[in-house]
């Protein structure tokens, strides 16, 4: 099963400032570790929206509106793709993530991940 870790703005990276040194090496050395063990497919982060562009339809029309956009909290910041057994299993991975961030960054720290699974063509199959 696939799962998408999807890591959540903060008022810091929307900002366009770099992470903290020591998260940044902490996160690198989780990563490549996931990476050789198989469970991490891909990961990434994302740039600030006011580098982004959304393209809207409705009523007819397309439209397209350039960033910043809205609040931070509700924006995506990152993400991975991990391939595992299990919903409980991907909630294990997204669960020591943020520690690892926690440990790193300290109690006064605020983060979110949101996991979502991935689906294929053939989740939407007709079942016989």
């Amino acid at each position: 099963m696939r799962f998408m870790m999807i890591v959540k703005c903060t008022t810091d990276s929307e900002a366009g400032r770099p992470p903290d040194p020591r998260l940044m090496a902490a996160t690198h050395e989780s990563a490549k570790e996931l990476v050789q063990a198989g469970v991490m497919v891909f990961t990434g982060a994302l740039a600030p929206t006011r580098a982004g562009v959304r393209i809207q339809v409705g009523d007819g029309q397309l439209t397209q509106i350039d960033g910043p956009f809205a609040e931070a909290t509700e924006l995506v910041g990152g993400f991975a793709i991990f391939e595992v057994a299990s919903k409980e299993e991907a909630i294990q991975y997204g669960r020591r993530y943020m520690a690892m961030h926690q440990e790193v960054m300290g109690p006064t720290y605020h983060g979110q991940l949101e996991i979502r699974q991935i689906l294929g063509p053939e989740d939407f199959a007709p079942r016989p």
